[in-house]
């Protein structure tokens, strides 16, 4: 006598693993790109850093981004697409890399009697939102959020 599995068995475990991967693949995805805007956060916190250091020093931002006492490494996901800053004000936009080529994160400081700061995310919108939550990153106590 053969043991093995009948067709009904293999089609019941198939049947299951298709809905576990349907349920898991979704999650999988929203942490992938959880993960990748990890490293538009960290180069977007050391530039407020880094003005932040200036702006102390001078009294106003830099304007180029050769001013600030900051190297940024390579990054894998994103490109530095530009920088611009005036005496009271400066954003950074980070375009995104291969998969994430339909993302551009702005990132923008305004000081105006008040700090006020603020990420904007360019692209799908539900992708944006999983990338960009209201997240507090230390700039002046308040937190940076989609908008």
């Amino acid at each position: 006598m053969k043991k093995g599995f009948t067709l009904i068995e293999l089609l019941v475990v198939v049947l299951i693993i298709g809905i576990l991967s349907s349920v898991a693949l979704p999650q999988y995805s929203k942490a992938v790109n959880k993960a990748k805007a990890v490293e538009a956060w960290t180069t977007i916190k050391a530039v407020d850093d880094a003005q932040g250091v200036y702006f102390l020093s001078n009294g106003t931002y830099a304007t180029e981004f050769d001013e600030l006492d900051i190297e940024i490494p390579e990054m894998k996901n994103w490109h530095s697409v530009s920088f611009y800053g005036t005496n009271n004000m400066f954003f950074l936009i980070l375009s995104g890399k291969g998969g994430l080529g339909k993302y551009k994160i702005s990132f923008f400081r305004y000081v105006n009697g008040e700090h006020q700061t603020k990420i904007h995310c360019e692209g799908d919108q539900k992708n944006c939102k999983n990338m960009i939550p209201c997240v507090d990153i230390g700039t002046n106590g308040g937190a940076i959020c989609y908008s």
